[in-house]
């Protein structure tokens, strides 16, 4: 139950990085992969990696498009 609840935590502060709060949910979805980070493969941990990348890649996108559109 705990993996489970971790993982959708994960997954609404990925969410909530692009619609309301960007830059504070990911401090707090890297605040979670920090204390979490000596526990094995889990549940928990794939979302929380996922979520990590998929928001790191939406953030360069969001910032790479509208430069490249100015500059070129």
């Amino acid at each position: 139950m705990f993996e489970r609840r971790i993982a959708m935590r994960a997954q609404i502060l990925y969410l909530l990085n692009f619609l309301l709060l960007p830059g504070i949910a990911f401090i707090l979805l890297l605040a979670i992969w920090y204390r979490t980070a000596t526990e094995g493969e889990s549940l928990h941990r794939q979302h929380l990696a996922s979520a990590i990348k998929w928001a790191l890649i939406g953030g360069l996108t969001l910032v790479i498009v509208p430069i490249s559109y100015v500059f070129f």
